[in-house]
């Protein structure tokens, strides 16, 4: 005798006949692992379809509000929304935390090892990120009492 399925129960076995034959989407993440998360530091900021001003504008934020970042592409923001639907928002209308990963690493006063450096940071601090320069792959990073610039190659975001 063959019962009527739920959509619930067809659901569950779309998803397990996915995950038994390799099915995956190239975005999906461990369930374990999260998105970092992101604080807007504006009053408003747009998010956009693509990672440009020339992609539509299909939302915004508010300050202080929190961001899911999945990637980050020349100073823009790949983001996840509340749907689960990706978006992109500008990088440097966000702050974001991040590890150093390296026993000292160099805070300069720019984006390039050709600025001065205004001091060193241990293996494991934590560091906020203000902004990111997209020409040279540095994080704009509040430092002391500014700010100071490291590069992206030794902080893991957090």
């Amino acid at each position: 005798m063959i019962k009527k399925l739920t959509s619930t129960a067809v659901a569950t076995l779309t998803i397990l006949t996915m995950m038994n034959t390799g099915a995956a989407f190239a975005d999906s993440k461990d369930a374990n692992e999260k998105e970092p998360v992101a604080l807007v530091n504006v009053e408003k900021l747009n998010i956009r379809s693509g990672p440009s001003t020339s992609y539509d504008i299909i939302g915004s934020f508010e300050k202080e509000d929190s961001v899911d970042l999945i990637s980050i592409k020349d100073g823009w923001y790949k983001i996840k929304l509340e749907d689960g639907k990706k978006a992109w928002t500008n990088g440097q209308y966000i702050t974001l935390d991040g590890e150093v990963t390296v026993d000292k690493l160099n805070v300069r006063k720019g984006p390039s090892t050709s600025y001065a450096s205004l001091g060193k940071l241990s293996q494991g601090a934590t560091v906020q990120i203000v902004g990111t320069d997209s020409a040279t792959g540095w994080y704009k990073i509040k430092y002391r009492t500014g700010y100071g610039y490291v590069s992206n190659k030794y902080i893991k975001l957090s």
